[in-house]
């Protein structure tokens, strides 16, 4: 509860009577050794090497993954002819999905940008878990988050597919969605959509 943050989504979150057993807090640029530090400082005081050095080990395979994956969404659309096969459903139909342990899935968020950087050819989607055994269940999130000003680039934007959201800035937008944008059916489009 000491994990205090003016990001939006970076701090302690948790003791939700809608949401009673999650929990969640945030690392900022935990890659580094500072940022690692006092994390780590803020939990254990007196100090502890081994979550700093497993934070380390995590936090740089999951930014290794991030990368990965913002390329493939370069070369993907750089090309533009395999949007098809690599978009979910369009009719707002749930899948299921099985997930094997130690698993990861990708998903869309319009707070990534994806959606906006990718000119709504990338949507967001809503997700959910449902718990059908009986067992304790762990999972960890990563959420990328950019700094500056994100644009639609140019060859994703043209005549027949004209911008459909101003540049906007990924923190700005975080404020704007915890505070006002759970008043709109989709915040991104009420922040920056043209």
């Amino acid at each position: 509860m000491r994990n205090q943050s003016d990001k939006p989504y970076f701090s302690y979150c948790g003791q939700y009577s809608f949401l009673p057993l999650y929990k969640s807090l945030g690392i900022d640029n935990p890659t580094t050794i500072e940022e690692r530090q006092s994390f780590t400082h803020l939990v254990w005081p007196e100090g502890n090497d081994c979550l700093s050095q497993t934070v380390q080990s995590f936090s740089e395979l999951v930014v290794e993954l991030d990368v990965m994956v913002m390329k493939m969404l370069c070369e993907i659309y750089c090309v533009g002819s395999y949007h098809d096969s690599y978009v979910g459903t369009k009719d707002g139909q749930w899948i299921d999905v099985e997930m094997p342990p130690s698993s990861y899935i990708v998903m869309a968020g319009d707070a990534h940008s994806w959606w906006v950087w990718s000119n709504d050819r990338i949507p967001s989607c809503y997700h959910q878990v449902i718990m059908t055994e009986k067992e304790m269940r762990y999972s960890t999130g990563m959420f990328s988050f950019v700094t500056g000003m994100i644009h639609i680039p140019e060859e994703l934007a043209d005549e027949s597919h004209p911008p459909s959201y101003k540049p906007f800035d990924h923190f700005s937008f975080l404020h704007f969605n915890k505070e006002e944008g759970k008043k709109f059916p989709c915040s991104i489009k009420a922040y920056c959509g043209i």
